[in-house]
């Protein structure tokens, strides 16, 4: 802007939009190296292997991510229960242009605090199957940010905290992925549940 007000000199906005993404990258490198930007490793509890009902006064929401490789689009499970183990609410997600499964699996993990946040209730223990998304492993720049994301959420969402679980005790998530993903390519709608 600096440059058109004072010099009458135009920016190509594509050369503009290239440079910043550049020096964008080159920060969270150099953040990186220097631990300026990092997300703390989350410990992840032992699970008995099959799914568990919460302790009383908190809940549970399991996350999962379906990835369809062939055209980088992802379905998404979210399903939150009680210490009984009763549904509160469930979900069906659908992002596209998802590069790998990875990426996949950390974007659901946002998903699900954000909705989590905005259901407006205390203590969660977040459940996925993905073991390096759960310690908040970073893998690529993209989940760098991710990460970060899902670190301030967490903090946001007084007393939350992930959890990992193996695939037998995440079936019920697993299986509404996999329902986001077939809904989306028949192109069926759906919605939380209850609204």
């Amino acid at each position: 802007m600096n440059d058109l007000v004072f010099n009458r000199k135009r920016w190509d906005p594509f050369k503009a939009s290239q440079q910043a993404f550049t020096a964008f990258g080159e920060f969270l490198e150099v953040s990186r190296q220097h631990r300026l930007l990092t997300c703390p490793k989350v410990p992840l509890p032992c699970h008995p292997g099959r799914w568990a009902v919460p302790a009383l006064d908190f809940l549970k929401l399991n996350f999962y991510a379906a990835f369809n490789s062939s055209c980088h689009l992802c379905g998404g499970g979210l399903i939150l229960r009680n210490h009984l183990g009763q549904p509160i609410k469930v979900a069906l997600v659908f992002l596209d242009n998802v590069s790998n499964p990875s990426l996949a699996e950390s974007l659901i993990l946002r998903v699900a605090l954000l909705y989590f946040k905005r259901w407006g209730y205390c203590g969660v223990v977040i459940e996925g199957d993905c073991q390096h998304v759960m310690q908040l492993k970073v893998s690529e720049i993209t989940q760098l940010i991710i990460f970060n994301d899902v670190h301030l959420l967490l903090r946001e969402c007084v007393g939350s905290s992930l959890s990992w679980v193996p695939r037998s005790g995440n079936s019920v998530a697993h299986l509404l992925s996999k329902t986001a993903l077939k809904a989306e390519c028949s192109d069926a709608k759906w919605s939380v549940w209850p609204s």
